[in-house]
């Protein structure tokens, strides 16, 4: 089983606002469900798109997990 944690930060935050934890046993899997989940939640679509979201500079870390 793997797992991909993305914490997302706004602007120069020390501290994540949001973090999203994805579970599968593929990568392929994994980011099939990350681009599904991109399409209903304007947030995290643009954190991982334009980085920029009503005026906030959006940063994400990627972390995997075997």
């Amino acid at each position: 089983m793997l797992s991909l944690r993305i914490d997302t930060f706004e602007d120069d935050s020390d501290f994540p606002v949001l973090s999203h934890v994805f579970y599968g046993d593929t990568r392929e899997y994994i980011e099939g469900i990350v681009k599904a989940h991109a399409e209903t939640d304007s947030f995290f679509r643009a954190s991982i798109t334009t980085h920029r979201f009503q005026g906030m500079k959006l940063t994400n870390i990627y972390d995997w997990k075997s």
